[in-house]
């Protein structure tokens, strides 16, 4: 899946959380080589992969890997799109306007419906409520073998193709007329993105409102016996309408209609909010 995030976009970062640290995600003040070879040269920075995806995509697999001080640094990147630095005496503002797309397992390997999702996690409510979608993926034993023998088809299929890295195929020789190859969407959803600025028409921003009115009504009477979802705060608001832009951007258009705003719904009833 991330690899495959990764090939949609112009610009990818695709990284893991295990060892990695704030530095590694910010940036890192790294003090240059004198001209004399002495050592006495200035610092500089290096980018680290938030910066390194900027205007694209960051992918990070075991996010929950990553050190509680060090996921902090993420904080800022997905509020402000922006990175503070204040290192060996530079102080500066970088860019950081990356969506990140972050997986991971939860504590034990085991997810408990019982408690709440920062439980299962360990991740805080501030960093959650940052994430637009959450997905919770739960491998459930059932009676019908049906998924399990799709899965396995799907698997072996890509062996025999001698395909089984997960790595996507750019390539449109073996696909069907009526389908667009990845490098093809990667190429729309580039133009689409560079050349529309959505605004929401007043029908989209009925909607959404009504929705956001209903989650956080749901959200103070959780169900008996759930351990309950992220928060609803204004942030989900703000998932909703850029859910919504995202929608008519991939339509083409460049007006968010009522069209798009029930596009976001059925997207985010999905997810741990549904």
């Amino acid at each position: 899946f991330l690899k495959f995030a990764a090939a949609l976009s112009s610009r990818s970062v695709l990284t893991t959380g295990v060892g990695t640290s704030a530095a590694g995600l910010t940036c890192a003040a790294v003090k240059e080589a004198g001209g004399d070879g002495s050592g006495r040269g200035e610092f500089s920075l290096e980018a680290g992969a938030l910066v390194l995806a900027d205007r694209g995509v960051c992918c990070i697999d075991e996010f929950g890997s990553i050190k509680k001080e060090d996921r902090t640094a993420v904080h800022e990147a997905m509020e402000q799109q922006t990175i503070s630095v204040a290192k060996a005496g530079i102080v500066c503002r970088l860019k950081s306007r990356t969506t990140v797309v972050a997986v991971m397992n939860p504590r034990g390997a085991l997810y408990s419906r019982e408690e709440t999702l920062a439980h299962n996690t360990g991740i805080g409510t501030p960093l959650l409520s940052r994430f637009d979608l959450i997905f919770i993926m739960l491998d459930n034993v059932t009676s019908d073998n049906r998924r399990d023998e799709n899965v396995a088809r799907f698997l072996l299929e890509r062996s025999i193709a001698g395909n089984y890295d997960g790595a996507p195929s750019l390539g449109a020789a073996s696909l069907p007329p009526d389908r667009w190859s990845v490098e093809k969407l990667r190429s729309y959803i580039s133009i689409v993105k560079e050349r529309f600025r959505p605004s929401l028409n007043a029908d989209a921003a009925l909607l959404l409102q009504r929705y956001y009115r209903e989650c956080r009504a749901a959200a103070a009477k959780p169900a008996p016996g759930c351990g309950g979802p992220v928060p609803v705060t204004v942030r989900f608001l703000e998932s909703l309408v850029r859910l919504a832009q995202a929608h008519a951007r991939l339509m083409f258009r460049g007006e968010a209609t009522a069209t798009d705003a029930a596009a976001a719904v059925s997207i985010m009833m999905c997810t741990v909010h549904g």
